[in-house]
């Protein structure tokens, strides 16, 4: 087989995987009542600052604009599949690209809200925030990833403010095969 061929089959093989996991994460199942425990009527939020995402890096980092300054974000208390990282020669992880394409289709170019937890970086720099959709429905973004399936819950101490409230949308999306629980 020549290696053209070989690549144009890896090609179509990798557009139809991630096809079929954002086709699973947008039909996953829902409970009725399980988006509220996304919005902020159910929880107390903090603002520390606010912003527009201009680009979604993964499944769980995001570029805003903090009045003109750029900042990466990375959201506390998840944690998405990879993406495939060309420069380090990794590979997509299963429901990786999902993941990205549902975070792009919540918030780019949206307002957003930013919370601190205890932690104000990570060890890259990043800014750790619990960041909500500032959208007349204030969802916090990394419920939705976790309840669509999209994201695990994942505890970073000490960073722990929303764990309880994650780990029940995983629950729920887990016994829902939603996203990766289904098709990963």
């Amino acid at each position: 087989m020549r290696l053209e061929r070989l690549i144009g089959i890896l090609v179509v093989l990798a557009v139809a995987a991630i096809v079929v996991a954002v086709i699973a994460l947008a039909d996953a199942p829902r409970t009725p009542d399980s988006s509220d425990a996304t919005r902020r009527d159910d929880v107390e939020a903090d603002y520390d600052a606010t912003g527009t995402v201009l680009r979604v890096v993964d499944g769980d980092t995001i570029l805003v604009d903090l009045d003109g300054a750029r900042e990466r974000v990375r959201y506390i208390g998840l944690d998405a599949p990879e993406v495939a990282n060309a420069e380090n020669g990794t590979s997509a992880d299963c429901g990786g690209d999902a993941a990205r394409a549902a975070n792009a289709a919540l918030v780019v170019g949206m307002e957003v809200g930013l919370e601190r937890d205890v932690s104000d970086r990570d060890r890259f720099g990043r800014l750790l925030r619990h960041v909500w959709l500032l959208d007349g429905e204030d969802r916090l973004v990394g419920a939705v990833l976790v309840e669509d399936g999209a994201a695990e819950a994942r505890s970073y101490p000490p960073d722990t403010s929303r764990d309880d409230q994650l780990d029940a949308l995983e629950r729920t999306a887990r016994d829902g095969r939603a996203g990766i629980w289904g098709a990963c």
